[in-house]
């Protein structure tokens, strides 16, 4: 894994189109909503969530949430 981290290698969901699903996770969580609350809101549990959102990451190459709602943003994904 360090080899791969080293070289830079993309995940290989990088530049993948986010789901419907994923996308509801990102702008509830753009909103200011927890992983907990955004679960609860969409019926599912908390490591559901949990999930959309490593897969968002991995999609937008972003290391954290914070990143993937600002790069969502830049890309026109979340409305402003």
């Amino acid at each position: 894994m360090k080899a791969v981290v080293s070289k830079k290698v993309p995940p290989r969901a990088a530049g993948m189109k986010l789901s419907a699903r994923e996308l509801e996770c990102l702008r509830l969580a753009a909103s200011g909503l927890t992983t907990e609350a955004i679960a609860k809101k969409l019926g599912i549990v908390a490591s559901t969530a949990q999930f959309h959102f490593n897969s968002i990451r991995s999609k937008l190459g972003a290391a954290n949430r914070q990143e993937a709602i600002a790069r969502a943003i830049r890309d026109g994904l979340i409305p402003v």
